[in-house]
């Protein structure tokens, strides 16, 4: 259990703390644990998952299952948009698009495929989007109901 709360620190708060996180302290059983909980929290489909797996890490079907779940989650994304500016005053919705954009620059930057001068694979970038997207659908969710 240690292992898995450590590697969600790692995963959600900062990417700094993955660094301290050795590879030995995460194994595999436990980094699918996370994912787990991660698919869960941002609303990820279980089919992702699942052609991930069959995919086993070979980058052409990987690609082809990120392509599928992020245009799933940039449907899902958009709809809730909208959904949401349709119940804001139209001060609220310039102040809700104005904060998308900076989402969008957040995602980009958190995304990227150079960090600090590091090369990360672009793999991992992609999956990124795909979490990031999900993760603002669902927050997008969550406020239409206070709305």
């Amino acid at each position: 259990m240690k292992k898995l709360l450590c590697g969600l620190a790692c995963v959600l708060l900062s990417p700094g703390l993955c660094k301290a996180v050795s590879t030995t302290e995460v194994d595999a059983h436990s980094a699918k644990e996370i994912q787990t909980v991660l698919s869960h929290l941002y609303h990820l489909r279980r089919s992702y998952a699942q052609c991930l797996d069959k995919a086993a890490g070979t980058t052409v079907p990987t690609k082809k299952c990120i392509a599928e779940e992020m245009d799933y989650q940039d449907k899902r994304l958009n709809k809730a948009y909208q959904a949401l500016a349709s119940k804001l005053s139209p001060d609220l919705q310039a102040k809700l698009k104005a904060e998308e954009k900076i989402w969008i620059q957040y995602r980009d930057n958190r995304c990227a495929t150079v960090i600090d001068g590091l090369e990360r694979p672009e793999l991992a970038s992609l999956d990124c989007k795909v979490e990031e997207t999900g993760k603002q659908a669902s927050d997008l969710e969550a406020r239409l109901f206070v709305q």
